[in-house]
């Protein structure tokens, strides 16, 4: 199915990636409905309705909260799970069966759920990697019937967020946001962060009939920083 003739709900669109998924995509002619959060049963309800003949979803959006270790209370737990697992799996259990074959799905995680590295963002990370079984299990449940389900699991990019969780890492470590950032670029072999727009556009590609042979996977945008 050519992307000029889909129709694609991108949620969490008023994200950084998000939003140049939106502009990506609507520039190849798709027909794109953006949407803000889906952490709720009403609001995933909502999403679906505004995009009838639903070929294609980019599941984006939500924020990397970061919580020392040491002080993860089971309310920070649960609002994490809630608004990354939990929302993801319900998003994908009420849409995957309205895609007709061909049709794909790309969720939008970060590799922290491959590496769990970063002890600020340890729920984070946990619900990361929930999110990378729940695309392999989408993957496999909904593969014969030609729907593909991967995600791009991002590292260093450059967006609010981002900047956000620098400035909560370097007041944890009791640095300044300079030296936490020239030791991140320090362990990316191409040195830098990398862009919403590139993110968009591996998005695009693997919506794409491009990539019909490819499922169940988690694309690494890291800059060579993990690579498996």
């Amino acid at each position: 199915m050519e992307l000029a003739d889909a129709t694609i709900l991108v949620t969490g669109a008023e994200s950084a990636i998000g939003s140049a998924t939106v502009k990506e995509l609507t520039a190849g002619g798709a027909r794109v409905v953006p949407v803000g959060e889906i952490d709720t049963a009403g609001a995933r309800a909502a999403a679906l309705e505004r995009a009838p003949g639903l070929t294609h979803l980019v599941v984006a959006g939500g924020s990397s909260p970061s919580c020392p270790l040491d002080e993860v209370t089971l309310e920070h737990w649960h609002e994490v799970f809630t608004a990354q697992a939990q929302a993801l799996f319900f998003m994908l259990q009420a849409a995957c069966p309205l895609l007709p074959p061909g049709g794909a799905v790309v969720n939008v995680t970060s590799v922290a759920g491959k590496t769990g590295r970063s002890p600020e963002v340890t729920v984070y990370s946990a619900s990361a990697a929930a999110a990378l079984s729940l695309t392999r299990s989408f993957a496999n449940a909904y593969g014969s019937r030609g729907v593909r389900v991967n995600a791009i699991c991002t590292g260093v990019i450059e967006t609010p967020d981002n900047e956000r969780y620098l400035r909560e890492v370097a007041a944890t470590r009791s640095t300044t946001v300079e030296e936490v950032t020239a030791k991140r670029f320090g362990q990316i072999p191409l040195g830098r962060a990398g862009t919403p727009l590139e993110c968009a556009r591996v998005i695009r590609h693997l919506l794409s009939d491009d990539a019909g042979y490819v499922t169940g996977q988690a694309i690494n945008l890291t800059g060579g920083f993990h690579n498996y």
